[in-house]
């Protein structure tokens, strides 16, 4: 090895750069819940045969997918998928922390105004990320109750 294996090359300080430049900016602009709802996303993945399911795409072009398994009037278990930006993954994990074993009753209750709370705020300008989970979620509702003849 030569001595300059050990040193970071200036690529490699560049990426940190930026890097540090983006955390910086996330942190200012989002909540600390946004934030780790985002890099650590809870529920996410595709349900094999679920109870209920609904997928809606958004006027940002962001598509949201929730999957549902329901036992007796309770959502037992919750899944999401999206190929959205960050604000709409955050959505997504705190809508499913939201709903999972909560009765069907109480979250098809759920508004886009509760979310935005629960993730302590986003900015106006992802609002519409909250609108885009909370809608699917109760899409996904709806077809569990329409197809169980509910």
């Amino acid at each position: 090895m030569t001595g300059t294996d050990h040193k970071k090359s200036d690529f490699d300080k560049m990426i940190e750069s930026i890097q540090h430049e983006l955390d910086t900016e996330a942190e200012a602009t989002f909540s600390k819940k946004v934030l780790d709802e985002c890099k650590n996303p809870r529920n996410i993945g595709r349900m094999e045969d679920p109870d209920g399911m609904g997928i809606i795409t958004g006027p940002c072009g962001d598509t949201m997918e929730f999957f549902l398994r329901v036992e007796g009037k309770k959502i037992t278990e919750i899944q999401f998928m999206t190929n959205g930006c960050a604000p709409t993954i955050a959505c997504g994990s705190m809508a499913t922390k939201m709903a999972v074993d909560k009765p069907i009753d109480d979250v098809s209750k759920i508004t886009n105004n509760d979310l935005i709370n629960a993730l302590d705020g986003l900015p106006d300008e992802n609002k519409h990320c909250a609108k885009l989970a909370v809608d699917t979620l109760q899409k996904a509702i709806e077809n569990y109750l329409i197809d169980k003849g509910k």
